[in-house]
Order: structure tokens, then C-alpha cells, then sequence
């Protein structure tokens, strides 16, 4: 996967979106990615003048590389 494709989603349906993460040798997904994809698809249902003000994440468990993430 290279680095530019990180952050790409692909439109699934009104107000969905879904994101990939690659495998790393600890398994699991990169939570800042995750976080990173997910204010992407937030920001692409709003307005364009509307700013992101405050964001928080909590991970409750491991992502699994093989399952799209859906937004």
C-alpha cells in the first residue's frame, strides 16, 4: 500500500465510507490512520466552511487488517 493511498475512502452509499488499513508485523491497524480516515469522511459530509474544533478517539480493541473499516 503505498503511503499517498493511506488515507483513501471509497463512497458507500449517503454519508458511508470505506477505508483500508494495511497489515503491520503487530497485527492489527494504526489507530492515528484510523482516526485520520474518519475525520476525512466526517469533513465530507459537511459544508466545506465547516472546521473540525476538537476531535477525541478511544480504541476499545484491535482493528483487523482484513475487514474493510467502515465510516
Amino acid at each position: 500500500m503505498k503511503a499517498s493511498n493511506l488515507f483513501d475512502l471509497e463512497p458507500h452509499g449517503p454519508d458511508t465510507f470505506v477505508g483500508i488499513g494495511p497489515r503491520y508485523p503487530w497485527g492489527g491497524l494504526f489507530g492515528g490512520q484510523i482516526v485520520a480516515q474518519g475525520l476525512r469522511a466526517a469533513a465530507a459530509t459537511v459544508e466545506a466552511e465547516q472546521q473540525v474544533h476538537s476531535l477525541r478517539a478511544y480504541f476499545i480493541r484491535r482493528g483487523d487488517h482484513t475487514e474493510p473499516i467502515r465510516f
